[in-house]
């Protein structure tokens, strides 16, 4: 099966939430909002604000709490966090040009065009072969974000399952931690997590009237540290689940991520800088192992910079020293619409060949299975496995079997045409 996976950064919803250069001025917008609220509940945000205005980014500012384990002030300020994004992803948007400072709307509000960004919604539809009443994508596709906001999940909801409540949704298909498994085609890893509240629905019909009330209750639970919890309990930036004094320990949603990267074709890099803060996890999802013979596409108007940080920093050849195996990596400044790959669109039938546990081949020592799986990479056959593989696997500590593991489809059992007396069988599946 085809594979492409989309990384997702801030300024791939650039078009309806805030990114590091507009967001102490959009901030400053919501305050405005909140003084026709509640003034206590606002200066306690311009208090947060001037906090992030001294660091490069709110990301920077938890991180630092993070380390100095004030664990109290995270969680407020995490709730101070959700509540900006509830305004961001629900105010009308003629509402909101009237908090805006109107010397400087053409300066960091121009971006803001919807509160839900459409674009998200075009990008599923085009990945969705034209089968009526059916959701049947062109190959799996991956999605990694590092966004909290609801824009892509909102998205695939209206494919998916349009009758149900997002909230609904959510609770259907989030599986594990950050991640989600919609069917085999189509898997979503939140890598901070997400933003959860009852009000985000996102009905056409939001009045200033709803906004008020929604705040109202938002400022009444403020200060109340079990509702607090509970409101955000789904934002968890990556670096807060790894075990303490165990970097080894590496957390499932990034073993998802590794996997999903390392199983693809093509990696799209949409909105997102690679930036320091988040080096320790990109380094293990972008090992050179990991996209060893990828197409990579970055598509940010500062594509050429980012293109440059992937040459400098994480090992992959420039275009006159690419030698076998390296990456190649296309940057556009083109971000009006979320870009796909043509070759997802070529049909192709492959031969599903599965193996047992003796032939995960982790250490990449085996030479007959190391060219099954080069064949595998170029979609001339597909490597699945069986039932009994994953129920074998369950248990296994090698985290590089795991991952192995996690490339393959599982397909049930087998036709059985041959087997070895060690017991590690091949299989065909049609």
């Amino acid at each position: 099966m085809s594979e492409i996976t989309y990384v997702f950064g801030a300024g791939a919803s650039i078009k309806s939430m805030p990114i590091v250069n507009n967001f102490v001025k959009r901030f400053e917008t919501y305050l405005n909002f909140l003084a026709d609220i509640n003034e206590e509940f606002r200066s306690e945000n311009r208090n947060f604000i001037t906090q992030i205005k001294s660091h490069l980014s709110f990301d920077t500012y938890f991180k630092k709490l993070f380390h100095q384990n004030q664990n109290e002030l995270i969680q407020k300020n995490k709730n101070l966090l959700l509540s900006f994004f509830i305004f961001e992803h629900l105010i009308p948007l003629n509402y909101y040009y009237s908090y805006a400072d109107p010397n400087e709307i053409s300066d960091y509000i121009i971006d803001k065009e919807y509160h839900v960004d459409p674009r998200y919604d075009a990008l599923v539809a085009s990945l969705l072969k034209p089968l009526k009443g059916k959701c049947e994508f062109y190959g799996k596709v991956n999605f990694i974000t590092w966004n909290y906001d609801l824009n892509l999940l909102f998205a695939i909801k209206n494919f998916l399952a349009s009758i149900k409540s997002l909230q609904e949704f959510i609770n259907t298909f989030n599986c594990s931690e950050n991640t989600f498994v919609f069917s085999e085609q189509l898997t979503l890893v939140h890598l901070n997590g997400f933003i959860r509240h009852k009000s985000l629905e996102f009905s056409e019909d939001v009045t200033i009237e709803f906004m008020y009330a929604v705040f109202k209750e938002l400022i009444e639970t403020h200060n109340k540290p079990e509702q607090v919890e509970k409101n955000i309990q789904t934002i968890n930036f990556a670096w807060e689940n790894m075990q303490p004094n165990n970097l080894s320990d590496v957390p499932k949603f990034i073993i998802d991520s590794i996997t999903a990267v390392k199983n693809s074709h093509s990696v799209i890099l949409t909105g997102y800088s690679l930036p320091l803060y988040n080096r320790y996890f990109d380094e293990q999802i972008f090992s050179y192992q990991n996209i060893r013979d990828k197409y990579i596409y970055v598509r940010d108007p500062r594509s050429a910079q980012i293109t440059e940080t992937f040459y400098s920093d994480f090992g992959i050849s420039r275009p006159e020293f690419r030698g076998k195996g390296d990456p190649i990596v296309y940057e556009s400044d083109s971000c009006d619409s979320f870009f796909v790959p043509s070759n997802i669109y070529k049909a192709s039938h492959v031969i599903k060949l599965t193996i047992d546990s003796n032939l995960i081949n982790a250490k990449q020592k085996i030479d007959s299975v190391n060219k099954l799986e080069e064949l595998h990479k170029l979609d001339k056959i597909q490597i699945v496995g069986a039932e009994r593989l994953f129920e074998e696997m369950k248990n296994y500590k090698n985290i590089k079997a795991q991952i192995k593991v996690g490339n393959y489809q599982n397909i049930g059992e087998p036709f059985l045409i041959g087997h070895s007396r060690i017991g590690a069988c091949l299989h065909i599946f049609s």
